[in-house]
């Protein structure tokens, strides 16, 4: 990326995994693509060429449809992904050796992966890290590395009594001062919290959408939170209450400021959405990215909008990145959204994988820059970032 520092594309191939790798230090972006199936004959060599690096081989080829997430830890780079034999497996880099590769379904004795299930992680003080996956009992498991301990694995749900998890359910969590916070999808259709407050020896669950109030999320919908001081903050989609049923979504903000859960409907136009749902804090600002298309069923226009609020509040503002760049529309179902703050450039970087127009994959990079403030409209350039195959995950660190 030219209008970054530097950068990290690691290529998952679904027949021949291998990684291109650019050694990076702190304050720097990692970029992760993946064997995502998509309807299209994808017809990527297994040998990808991007950005600066050499290659190496990684263990356990990933499954088609499947999350991948990651972080950075004392100085190490940590990637989580489910493979295709439901394992989950950890690859992790430091700096000027070689990928290494782990089995952790092996090392942990923990259930394989659920087909279709979530896969979320996060970092837990300076040196832990911490990730979740819906296994094959429809439980939510969590790994973890203890501080001076080994890997360990534990039952959420069975620790907490919560209810199992649906079929297809996202996951997304964070950390607040050491307290661990995992959300999923249950098989009554609600949201549900898991939580611990010290490091991982006890479990309890709250019930989000009974405790706010909140419509039932649809089906399917994608899942998305970040913390904000003590604040709480997830977002998903539910049915439109004045269209039948999967026909229209509303956008639904559930948060905790220290005392009840409340939720908002945030929707800008009600318009029909494709799940994926990507959101962060921006300096003073709340930030939501998410795909759509403006007429049902017109999916040669599929755009991207952005909603954003100053932190604090409860106004949201809506912008369409694609459209403020001067890029073409997406069509044919796109199906990568990678979103993040960039500090040391005072950036907003979206990645986008989907098919043009012009029925071409494409991996699109879209930066924003301030204009004003943080919580105001961002100045939006666009630039294809050369990958062989769909961009799935990035973070910053």
């Amino acid at each position: 990326m030219r209008t970054l520092a530097t950068m990290l594309l690691l290529s998952f191939i679904l027949l021949a995994p291998s990684v291109v790798h650019a050694q990076l230090g702190e304050g720097s972006q990692q970029i992760f693509s993946g064997p995502y199936s998509t309807g299209f004959s994808d017809s990527s060599s297994s040998a990808v060429t991007c950005c600066n690096g050499g290659s190496a081989s990684v263990s356990g080829s990933p499954a088609s449809n499947t999350p991948a997430t990651g972080f950075a830890v004392d100085n190490i780079e940590y990637l989580f992904y489910i493979g295709s034999d439901r394992n989950v497996y950890m690859a992790y880099y430091i700096s000027g050796q070689s990928w290494t590769t782990m089995n952790m379904t092996a090392k942990t004795g923990a259930p394989l992966a659920a087909s279709g299930g979530g896969l979320t992680s996060f970092k837990y003080g300076s040196t832990q890290g911490h990730w979740c996956y819906v296994a094959t009992d429809s439980h939510v498991h969590e790994m973890w590395w203890p501080t001076g301990g080994h890997y360990a694995t534990d039952d959420l749900n069975a620790k907490s009594g919560a209810p199992n998890a649906a079929l297809g359910s996202e996951l997304t969590s964070y950390n607040i001062d050491n307290e661990e916070f995992v959300y999923y999808i249950g098989t009554d259709s609600h949201l549900h919290l898991l939580y611990s407050t010290n490091d991982s020896s006890t479990w309890s669950t709250i019930d989000i959408t009974t405790s706010s109030g909140a419509p039932v999320p649809q089906t399917g919908t994608g899942l998305s939170s970040f913390p904000y001081g003590i604040q709480s903050h997830v977002f998903y989609f539910a049915p439109d209450p004045n269209y039948p049923v999967g026909e229209y979504w509303d956008l639904i903000e559930i948060y905790n400021n220290g005392g009840p859960w409340t939720f908002k409907n945030i929707s800008g136009p009600t318009v029909p959405v494709i799940t994926t749902l990507a959101s962060f804090v921006y300096g003073s600002s709340y930030r939501l990215y998410y795909f759509y298309e403006p007429t049902r069923g017109d999916t040669q226009h599929v755009y991207v909008y952005e909603q954003y609020a100053e932190t604090n509040t409860d106004v949201w503002f809506l912008d369409n990145p694609l459209n403020l760049s001067g890029a073409l529309d997406f069509g044919y179902a796109p199906y990568g959204l990678v979103a993040f703050g960039f500090p040391p450039t005072g950036q907003i970087v979206l990645y986008l994988t989907g098919i043009t127009n012009q029925q071409q994959l494409q991996n699109l990079e879209l930066v924003g820059t301030v204009q004003t403030n943080t919580w105001s409209q961002l100045n939006w350039i666009n630039e294809v970032v050369p990958s062989g195959s769909p961009l799935v995950f990035g973070f910053y660190w």
